[in-house]
């Protein structure tokens, strides 16, 4: 048997007629995963912290306002394109998970299979379909007319755009199934050191021939050469069959369509809510003013970032403990992932409404200045986003991804017709409110109601 595959205390345990002895080891298994990949993400997301608040005030000091909004375009562009992924990532830890609950090994490597062709075809055709569209046609003029007066066509930058998404989408396959093993303490520690690496890179690029494409590599070269490094070790240790890829084409028909139903309850609820609303604040804007809405929007993803401390990990979890029959320690744990993503979406929400306009302007060293109301309102967005992001994670791993996605996708385009509107018509600081409004609405009511009915729903009995 693969060794990835035997995941100790989950898969390797026999259940005794009762079930109780089999369901007691698992669950203590499912704990020192999860603690062990609780205490490395704490090091992995504080290093991706270390290098966004090293790299974006360089990023904004060096390039000027011009250079920064182009920067942070071309990471919404980024965006944008991660949307061919087709949420094929989380659909994998979701079916990888339920099928290494019971012991199904075999077609663990076939999901894992049908995953990687799936995303290796959609992500070579969109990279060369974005690559022969940034040199064969005025794409890049257009998207960026607000600010090449000062600057030329970031023609190099946007073609080692098209490099990472490529990269990183196949990378996403090999953590999604590490995800699913409970393992995700190995990519934890890979990136921990890949992005210590970045910082130190960035400062000295901006340092020696500081440019909007050097910045970019430094950024981005250093992790993904770590990410890769893991995903050879991950790849060795699932060892695919000959068989495997035969029969993998018959799983890919069910990891597309809950694919989708993730990439329109995550991805693109994200791009719209977040990277859309830079690029349409970017074509709207003064630079300045766009540099600095880009900037709040920046800081809210990286809290982001913060709060999946908490729900990450449980992602490979949940699905494993629902599929298991562990209902205790799920209500458990969703209980204490609800009051972790609380109090992390306080804390910045206070940060943001007391200290906000000090603090970013000792971050970017005075260079951008958002003000008062369009920070109270990213605060106030990122304390209830906080709890959304609990609301979906419990709901998409437990059988309730469908309705939970719907009404995401619901709240996205909402939200996008919303901003543009705002952004067309120059109240920029209006943004987050925007956003906070179709957030309630849209999602954190009637997500909030769904889980607490299927909570309800699920006996509890300790074993």
């Amino acid at each position: 048997m693969c060794a990835i595959l035997s995941l100790p205390g989950i898969n390797s345990v026999k259940t005794d007629a009762a079930g109780e002895s089999g369901l007691e080891d698992r669950r203590q298994a499912r704990n020192r995963s999860l603690r062990l990949a609780l205490m490395t993400t704490v090091i992995a997301r504080m290093s991706g912290v270390l290098l966004q608040v090293v790299s974006l005030p360089i990023a904004a000091m060096q390039l000027g306002p011009a250079g920064f909004s182009i920067y942070a375009m071309l990471g919404s562009l980024l965006a944008a394109m991660t949307l061919s992924n087709l949420g094929i990532g989380r659909a994998t830890t979701l079916h990888m998970s339920r099928a290494l609950a019971i012991g199904e090994m075999r077609t663990s490597r076939e999901l894992f299979l049908a995953s990687l062709s799936v995303v290796l075809v959609i992500a070579t055709s969109v990279s060369a379909l974005a690559v022969l569209l940034i040199l064969m046609t005025p794409l890049l003029p257009l998207v960026f007319a607000q600010h090449l007066e000062q600057l030329p066509a970031p023609v190099g930058p946007a073609l080692f755009v098209c490099f990472v998404l490529l990269a990183t989408q196949l990378l996403l396959v090999f953590e999604a199934a590490q995800l699913a093993q409970q393992r995700q303490h190995r990519l934890n520690i890979a990136l921990g050191a890949g992005t210590f690496v970045a910082a130190v890179s960035v400062w000295l690029v901006a340092n020696t021939s500081p440019s909007v494409l050097n910045i970019l590599l430094a950024v981005h070269m250093p992790v993904i050469m770590v990410r890769a490094f893991n995903a050879a070790g991950v790849w060795i240790d699932i060892s695919p069959r000959r068989e495997d890829f035969v029969v993998a084409w018959t799983h890919m028909r069910d990891v597309l369509k809950d694919g989708l139903r993730f990439v329109s309850g995550t991805t693109v609820p994200n791009f719209l809510c977040h990277a859309f609303s830079v690029l349409a604040v970017g074509l709207f804007a003064t630079p300045l003013a766009s540099a600095s809405f880009a900037a709040v929007m920046n800081a809210i993803i990286l809290a982001t970032s913060v709060n999946n401390l908490i729900v990450t990990p449980l992602s490979g979890a949940i699905p494993e403990a629902h599929q298991s029959g562990d209902y205790a320690w799920l209500r458990k744990a969703v209980i204490r992932m609800f009051g972790g993503s609380f109090v992390c979406g306080f804390f910045v929400f206070l940060v943001f409404a007391i200290t906000g306009e000090p603090l970013f302007d000792l971050w970017y060293g005075g260079t951008l200045a958002p003000q008062g109301p369009e920070l109270l309102g990213a605060g106030l967005y990122f304390l209830v986003l906080s709890i959304e992001v609990s609301n979906f994670t419990y709901l998409s791993n437990t059988g309730l991804l469908h309705g939970a996605s719907r009404a995401l996708l619901i709240k996205a385009i909402c939200s996008a017709i919303s901003v543009l509107v705002v952004a067309y018509f120059g109240h920029f600081s209006l943004v987050f409110w925007v956003l906070l409004a179709n957030n309630i609405v849209f999602a954190l009511i009637p997500h909030s109601v769904m889980t607490i009915a299927a909570l309800r729903r699920n006996p509890v009995h300790e074993h």
